[in-house]
């Protein structure tokens, strides 16, 4: 919450990373209360929130942060962390609905909760990856999405040329793996 408030109102003009990994104490709470001080901080381009141990609710703070028209992020790191198909589609909708989420470079997405079931969720996704076209890099590793999934997230991509790296599960039968 301290954290939260010194980013908060432009009071920081300095911070350019925050790299908060592995701390398991974060939580939901943890990230709601950092997130409504990036949500004014321009400063900020990089977030790394590896394995802190929220969930969906933490997915939809991170969603309102890249979201704010002040957001700077270009990198974000959410990997480890369960934010599942409602993180991730407040997450995509925040990416779509706002010009600050075409600064976004860099997704590190690995194992996030996602699975085959999450077919709505995975379109939405690949939407937003086509329409944030600053976005070349996505590690989407460990989210076992299978034949459905893979095929939604396609569906919602197309032709999505500026991504130049998508790292995903090479369980995937070859086709679907090959289109990604």
């Amino acid at each position: 919450a301290a954290l939260g408030m010194a980013l908060r109102f432009g009071e920081n003009r300095t911070l350019q990373r925050l790299l908060i990994d592995c701390d398991t104490t974060l939580g939901n709470d943890g990230v709601r209360n950092l997130c409504r001080g990036l949500e004014t901080n321009s400063s900020l381009t990089e977030l790394s929130l590896i394995c802190c141990a929220f969930h969906e609710q933490g997915g939809k703070a991170i969603a309102s942060s890249i979201g704010s028209a002040r957001s700077r992020i270009q990198l974000l790191h959410l990997r480890g962390n369960q934010i599942g198909p409602i993180g991730l589609s407040a997450i995509s909708n925040a990416m779509v609905g706002r010009t600050t989420g075409k600064r976004l470079v860099f997704m590190n997405l690995a194992n996030i909760g996602i699975d085959s079931s999450h077919v709505e969720a995975l379109r939405t996704f690949g939407l937003a990856i086509a329409r944030t076209t600053s976005l070349t890099a996505i590690n989407f590793n460990y989210n076992e999405i299978g034949v459905d999934g893979g095929n939604a997230l396609i569906d919602g991509m197309g032709q999505a040329k500026h991504v130049e790296q998508f790292l995903v599960s090479s369980g995937l039968p070859t086709y679907i793996f090959s289109m990604l």
